[in-house]
């Protein structure tokens, strides 16, 4: 295999691999918007009730 077919191969498959190694690196330290800013249970907004602030904890 000629040097040149081998780099045009191997080249997009590191590049992809390398996208998406980055991309769940930066997932880490960002976290997509599931509730709007102004909602009661969520981390937006402070002054809620603390067994508000989770609503994904199951309350016994």
């Amino acid at each position: 295999m000629s040097e040149t077919l081998q780099l045009w191969i191997v080249l997009p498959i590191v590049a992809v691999a390398g996208f998406f190694a980055v991309r769940v690196f930066l997932r880490q330290f960002t976290r997509p918007d599931d509730e709007p800013a102004g909602c009661a249970g969520c981390s937006h907004n402070p002054d809620a009730d603390p067994s508000e602030r989770f609503p994904r904890v199951i309350k016994r």
